[in-house]
């Protein structure tokens, strides 16, 4: 039986036909590593440990839905958002990071690498409405430390109208506009709000190529292949392995052969 991708939608980060047809025997090895693990040391692998994450997941959902202020949605899903975190292999550790415009950016989760950034994970409320989006919502006071202080705290003004300070900048602004443009900018951030996830790489973003994953498709489904897939796609095991190189950068090569050797056996059968 064939990968399933469901509630992973695929925003041109790999060729479609790559994830569909050959993904899954490019995530062996991966899956080999944690049934290894679980003969060696009895431990389960991530998909398999994700019960008590879907359990947050359902009590932030109905805590949150429907609420207009988006401070109380967002309080509502932080615990959820720790589980989730955590149960993906990555410390739980909210910090505040300085971009060099002195801009102050809350943080659930950094890693760096070589003393640069390499992934930020970053929460958002969830939004509103079903069909608005999360990367819609404006960074809130409330995701930064009580002890944090300065101006521009309380808002962070949209980067289009500096003079405007009534109105804070929005996660999309902030990506598009900002975080992403930086010569120090991680290579990842992975951005969680509630019923989505959003894998972001620098270099893709600009030109709005990435990942999203439906939790509410994923969750509600309890579908043991598709959890598998949105674990081995997000598992700090592929995205930030403690050693050798991240399993994406594989994918990656992997996807531009596959396209390449489509390519050219579409040409010669068109000849």
């Amino acid at each position: 039986m064939a990968i399933d991708l469901t509630g992973i939608q695929n925003v041109e980060f790999y060729s479609g036909h790559y994830l569909s047809a050959v993904l899954e025997s490019d995530l062996k090895g991966l899956d080999q590593a944690w049934k290894k693990a679980e003969e060696d040391s009895g431990q389960a692998p991530p998909y398999k440990r994700l019960g008590p994450t879907i359990s947050a997941w359902e009590k932030a959902r109905s805590q949150s839905a429907g609420d207009p202020s988006a401070a109380k949605r967002w309080s509502a899903v932080r615990s959820f958002t720790a589980t989730l975190v955590e149960a993906l292999g990555y410390p739980y550790a909210p910090d505040v990071a300085e971009l060099e415009d002195g801009t102050l950016i809350p943080l659930v989760t950094r890693i760096d690498r070589d003393s640069r950034p390499y992934l930020w994970i970053v929460d958002a409320p969830q939004a509103d409405q079903e069909s608005d989006s999360p990367l819609d919502e404006p960074l809130l006071r409330d995701q930064y430390p009580a002890s944090t202080e300065g101006p521009d705290l309380q808002i962070i003004p949209r980067t289009n109208d500096p003079d405007n300070k009534a109105q804070a900048a929005t996660w999309r602004e902030l990506l598009d506009s900002t975080l992403f443009r930086l010569e120090n900018a991680p290579r990842w951030v992975l951005f969680v709000s509630g019923d989505q996830i959003l894998l972001a790489e620098r270099h893709k973003w600009p030109s709005g190529r990435f990942l999203r994953f439906d939790l509410g498709a994923l969750f509600a489904r309890r579908e043991t292949k598709a959890q598998k897939a949105f674990c081995a796609l997000l598992h700090a095991d592929a995205l930030a392995p403690s050693d050798g190189s991240c399993l994406h950068d594989t994918l990656e090569e992997k996807s531009h052969k596959h396209a390449f050797a489509v390519s050219a056996d579409l040409k010669h059968g068109v000849r």
